[in-house]
């Protein structure tokens, strides 16, 4: 089974109930937001150059941009690289230039705006 398989599946059978509740910032996104959510990642990810079995590093504290971003990996069939946010976050194209993706073997990078 894929990872992104279960969301979808639940997304078609009860799209208003909630999928992910962040409890920190009392945001909660149903299947259905999810859903749409993780196929926009997915979209951009593409746009990126990622592809299956592809790495993509994912910069994001704990949260739901950081389980988008995973979730969007997934469903185009690509590797999540988790990458621990030590310094706060700062921009993918910084990111990029420092090494990071070349580090983590990362086609794309995914982080949440800053």
């Amino acid at each position: 089974m894929l990872m992104h398989q279960p969301l979808l599946e639940n997304a078609a059978r009860r799209p208003d109930a909630p999928a992910f509740r962040w409890v920190d910032r009392d945001r909660t996104l149903s299947y259905a937001q999810a859903v749409t959510q993780m196929n926009r990642m997915a979209g951009a990810l593409h746009h990126l150059g990622a592809r299956k079995g592809d790495r993509v590093a994912v910069f994001a504290h704990n949260g739901l941009d950081y389980l988008i971003a995973m979730f969007g990996a997934w469903r185009i069939g690509a590797i999540a690289a988790l990458v621990i946010v030590a310094i706060g976050l700062l921009p993918v194209a910084l990111l990029s230039r420092a090494g990071t993706t070349r580090r983590t073997g990362a086609r794309a990078a995914a982080a949440p705006p800053i």
